[in-house]
């Protein structure tokens, strides 16, 4: 079962210092989307 909290929690104890997730299944087409959009601004 898919946790936003447990993959947030995964990700910042590996030691980054930042992580963006989601709260909702998104497919990696919307995700792809997203993050070229948010990389070019």
């Amino acid at each position: 079962m898919y946790s936003p909290s447990k993959l947030f929690y995964q990700v910042q104890h590996t030691g980054a210092r930042t992580a963006i997730t989601s709260l909702w299944s998104v497919s990696d087409g919307g995700t792809q989307a997203l993050m070229n959009a948010f990389t070019h601004f």
